[in-house]
C-alpha cells in the first residue's frame, strides 16, 4: 500500500485501489522515464507480480498546453508600465516557457497580449499587439521556431474580470497562449 501510495504521489492524475485479491494503479503519466520508474518501483515488491498497473502516457499535446497553462495563470510575463518592453523578471519565465514548447515542437503557438481598459482602445490595442510582437521575438532568440508563433492582440477586449481596482486591471494585464497541432 505504501509503494501504492508513493507511486500515485507521482502521478499527474491516477488512482490507487484493493479489490480484495489484489492492488491496481491506474493513471497517467507526462515521460515513459516516469512510467518506466513506477512500473520498476512495484515489480520490485515482494508481490510486485499481483499487482495491476494500467499507466498511460499524456500525449505531448496535452502536457504542453497544460505546463503553457499553469505559466500564463501565474501572470508573469510582465513589461514596463505603458510599453512593449519586458521587464528582467520575464526572462526567465520566457526561459522556462520556451522549454516547455520544446514538448510539441510541431504545434502552432497563439502569444495572445491583452491590456487593462485604462488609456485609448486604440493604443491599447496596438499596445497588446507589440507586447504579444516582443514575446514572440523573445521566443525566437530562445530557439522556438518563428513558423510556429503568431503574435495576436486584444487590447482591452476581453478582460478576466472588470476594470475596477488596481489589482483586477493587473489581471487583465496579461500574455495568453493557445497551443494548436499543425
Amino acid at each position: 500500500a505504501i509503494a501504492g501510495i508513493e507511486s500515485l504521489a507521482e502521478l499527474p492524475k491516477g488512482h490507487l485501489g484493493f479489490d480484495g485479491e489484489r492492488w491496481y494503479l491506474r493513471g497517467s503519466v507526462d515521460q515513459q522515464s516516469s512510467k518506466d520508474e513506477i512500473v520498476a518501483k512495484i515489480s520490485a515488491l515482494p508481490n510486485g507480480a499481483a499487482w495491476s498497473v494500467g499507466l498511460d502516457l499524456t500525449p505531448p499535446i496535452d502536457v504542453c498546453r497544460a505546463r503553457v497553462d499553469a505559466l500564463a495563470q501565474r501572470n508573469a510575463i510582465v513589461f514596463l508600465a505603458g510599453k512593449a518592453t519586458l521587464s528582467n523578471t520575464s526572462l526567465p519565465v520566457l526561459d522556462e516557457l520556451a522549454g516547455d514548447l520544446e514538448i510539441c515542437p510541431a504545434a502552432f503557438v497563439h502569444v495572445q497580449g491583452h491590456t487593462d481598459a485604462d488609456g485609448a482602445e486604440d493604443v491599447n490595442l496596438a499596445l497588446s499587439v507589440a507586447r504579444a510582437e516582443a514575446v514572440v521575438s523573445a521566443l525566437i532568440e530562445r530557439g522556438v521556431a518563428d513558423n510556429r508563433l503568431y503574435a495576436e492582440g486584444y487590447g482591452e477586449s476581453d478582460p478576466l474580470v472588470a476594470n475596477d481596482t488596481k489589482e483586477n486591471k493587473q489581471r487583465n494585464r496579461r500574455i495568453a497562449f493557445e497551443i494548436d497541432e499543425k
